[in-house]
């Protein structure tokens, strides 16, 4: 090799290893501090509430326990059966009136596509302490005179078919014609739905509002006795039996000898719960009109779950709720579920139950 040629290829040698050095001096160099991309913050999704109907302790899809309930007065002589719509209330009471007879008061949380209610009947005014209990709106037909003093006294929010705009209610012509006019007089939740803007009345409860009432998945009593069958007597014209199926783990509700039956639906009306409560009854008029005191509390009965314990049961005042207690004064629970309140005279009710 030449001379020339050496320091040519020297040369080209020596540029090559400089650009070289030069990129990689370049790739090694240091970096700008880049900004660090934030990681995105999930929000997890609440967790869905459990709305519950306060009467019943059942599992609701709406937050139903703050608005009003509806109490229906209905009859409940032989004549007038089967009653439409009793089977969808979530608290059945029954109480005697005049001759020996009995009334129904059926409560609904939610009434709203119960279908037909009935048949309505006259208010006594006793019924109104159930009635402001569970702060709910009356629904009537006429009623003693007492009953209309305590309504306006009182204050009480209701629907009347004698004495209001008559809108919410029509008349059953086949009722008419099998049993009477005054056993004819029907409403329904949505007929009832969509008057109550008539009327000036709260929707939903005040502040500070309970039912008083507690709720078990299992309110099955501990001890007590057997209770599969349970004879209520109101008096020599009425007696109520409730028997427990163990299959349903509910009590089937019978009168006047035979199933009583819900006439929207042909079924038997069954409850999870079963409760009789001893209270004082006196005769006020010539009428045989009676008067029940409420405010005295007393003893009773709960029955649930094929067992029965003695209970006691107060009420503190013409707006309060019921207050349960077992004997021991813990608070009683039910099981969650309908429930079936017999108010019977403490001198001359009586109460069987059988194993």
């Amino acid at each position: 090799m030449t001379i020339k040629r050496f320091w040519a290829a020297a040369l080209l040698f020596l540029v090559l290893f400089l650009v070289a050095c030069g990129g990689a001096e370049e790739e090694s160099s240091p970096t700008p501090e880049s900004t660090p991309v934030p990681t995105p913050v999930v929000t997890p999704e609440p967790e869905p509430e459990d709305y519950r109907n306060p009467l019943t302790g059942e599992l609701t899809e709406t937050d139903i326990s703050r608005q009003r309930p509806w109490a229906v007065l209905l009859n409940n002589i032989r004549v007038a059966l089967p009653q439409n719509g009793i089977g969808q209330a979530d608290i059945i009471y029954e109480m005697p009136v005049e001759g020996g007879i009995t009334r129904i008061l059926a409560v609904f949380q939610d009434i709203e596509g119960v279908g037909e209610i009935g048949p309505v009947r006259s208010a006594r005014h006793y019924f109104l302490d159930l009635v402001q209990a569970h702060d709910a709106i009356f629904v009537f037909a006429g009623g003693s005179n007492q009953a209309y003093t305590d309504i306006r006294e009182r204050g009480i929010a209701r629907i009347d078919g004698v004495h209001g705009s008559g809108v919410e209610f029509f008349r059953d012509p086949e009722r008419i014609r099998r049993a009477a006019f005054e056993h004819s007089l029907m409403t329904t939740g949505d007929l009832l739905l969509e008057n109550v803007g008539r009327y000036d009345y709260r929707r939903e409860h005040g502040p500070g509002f309970g039912t008083g009432l507690r709720f078990a998945e299992d309110g099955t009593p501990a001890g007590g006795e057997a209770a599969y069958e349970v004879s209520v007597r109101f008096s020599n014209v009425k007696t109520g039996v409730f028997t427990f199926d163990e299959d349903t783990g509910l009590y089937r509700v019978s009168q006047f000898g035979q199933p009583h039956i819900d006439g929207n639906t042909d079924e038997q009306i069954e409850v999870a719960n079963v409760l009789v409560l001893f209270a004082s009854f006196r005769v006020m008029d010539n009428e045989g009109r009676l008067d029940v005191d409420l405010n005295l509390g007393g003893e009773g009965y709960f029955i649930s779950g094929g067992r029965a314990v003695p209970i006691r049961w107060s009420k503190g005042g013409y707006d309060a709720p019921f207050v349960y207690t077992l004997m021991d004064g813990s608070p009683l629970e039910l099981t969650i579920g309908r429930t079936y309140v017999n108010i019977v005279n403490v001198n001359t009710g009586e109460v069987t139950i059988g194993g």
